[in-house]
């Protein structure tokens, strides 16, 4: 059985089928349509990936709030039953003390 190897994408597609003629009227589609813009700019990119450590006496406080309040809330999560559940409990408070954290390094204090 005879292949031919597409040099677009590198899909690999037997000859016999109509599968090669789709896939090559998809690529046409494709490349008809107007290209798409960027879905974050690199405004937006550096906000996100970048370092915010606190510069204001207010924000740094805010960060050792959460801190402890999180470190009391998983103390008291830790003595649920051995398991997944737990396990997913505790990631779920690693991810939303993260966002916390986030949240006032993105977004501090006037």
């Amino acid at each position: 059985m005879a292949t031919i190897l597409c040099h677009v994408c590198g899909i690999r597609h037997s000859t016999w089928s109509n599968a090669w003629k789709r896939h090559q009227k998809r690529h046409e589609r494709m490349a008809s349509l107007p290209p798409t813009a960027p879905i974050v700019n690199h405004e937006e990119v550096n906000r996100i990936f970048d370092s915010h450590p606190p510069e204001k006496l207010e924000d740094a406080l805010a960060h050792e709030q959460v801190t402890e309040a999180f470190k009391r809330i998983a103390i008291t999560m830790s003595n649920l039953p051995p398991g997944r559940e737990r396990s997913l409990v505790m990631t779920k408070l690693e991810e939303a003390s993260f966002y916390a954290h986030a949240c006032i390094g993105r977004n501090p204090h006037p």
